[in-house]
């Protein structure tokens, strides 16, 4: 016993050191060249399919319109930058800040864990049959929901205040 607590101290001691760090591509044309016309109408895509389209589609989408873009040169014989879906989805999930789709990841993961907490809600005594309720489970679930709640009247909020600006963006209509 004496010698299985000496082990575990030692596990306690010995923790190990992770980077925060996360593999990358290398070099992301995206970042690097931002300011080009393609590449500002592959941003503004994602933002317009972001919320509508499963977040790999939309990579894939924008991926291929960067290569319709540069057909033409590729015919010419001139060799424009590649970019795939991968580059597209590191780009777009580690370089650039997307709120919608970050408070939608949450809202999915609420739900994720709702569903955990609803399949072990429920604790049935082995000895007399009888089911009850775990209290712990149902209160991380109403917590868990008045959450999920409050990311979706802000999601919304988001999403009208978005509206309203696209509105406004748009050049005035001259009627005759």
């Amino acid at each position: 016993m004496c010698s299985e607590m000496n082990y575990a101290m030692e596990m306690v001691d010995e923790d190990e050191r992770c980077a925060l760090e996360e593999p990358s591509l290398g070099v992301c044309p995206l970042c690097k060249y931002q300011d080009d016309n393609i590449i500002q109408k592959m941003n503004g895509v994602l933002q317009k399919l972001t919320g509508n389209v499963e977040p790999d589609e939309i990579y894939c989408v924008v991926a291929d319109m960067y290569k319709r873009h540069t057909a033409p040169l590729i015919r010419q014989g001139k060799t424009p930058m590649e970019i795939s879906p991968e580059l597209c989805k590191e780009h777009y999930l580690k370089h650039v800040v997307n709120p919608q789709q970050q408070v939608q990841d949450d809202i999915h993961y609420c739900c994720k864990l709702q569903r955990h907490y609803k399949k072990n809600i429920g604790v049935k005594n082995t000895h007399s049959g009888l089911v009850t309720l775990n209290p712990h489970h149902v209160n991380e679930y109403v917590k868990i929901s008045k959450h999920k709640l409050e990311l979706v009247k802000y999601l919304n909020t988001m999403t009208k205040r978005k509206e309203t600006n696209d509105v406004a963006q748009q050049p005035y209509a001259f009627s005759s």
